[in-house]
């Protein structure tokens, strides 16, 4: 989980089920994390309890994109991300240029 090592990440998915199941795990390993989310690299020795960042499921569909209002504080507009992270497009392969299309816009280049 990338909220462990201190970013702040958001998932995105239709199911409403998913979303709070995602949430649920989040909080119990965020409280408490397991040992696959640690590599020798960075091990769980070096985890700095309270540093981490936050866990943000949504319930939305990335194609519609009505889901970047719930990644804003009141008042500011949606800047994107510096990382997209998507496994479910590529069973798919009809849904790729949407996406990229879709995906470029909210991905910070920077």
């Amino acid at each position: 989980m990338l909220a462990l090592h201190g970013y702040d990440a958001y998932g995105l998915e239709v199911s409403s089920t998913a979303v709070d199941t995602a949430g649920a795990y989040a909080v119990i390993e965020l409280a408490k994390p397991s040992a696959h989310n640690f590599s020798d690299y960075c091990s769980r020795d070096r985890y700095a309890e309270g540093e981490q960042g936050h866990a943000i499921f949504i319930a939305g569909d990335f194609f519609s994109r009505a889901w970047e209002a719930a990644c804003c504080s009141d008042g500011e507009s949606f800047a994107g991300f510096d990382l997209i992270y998507d496994y479910t497009v590529s069973q798919n392969p009809s849904l790729l240029q949407g996406y990229f299309l879709t995906a470029w816009p909210v991905l910070l280049c920077t």
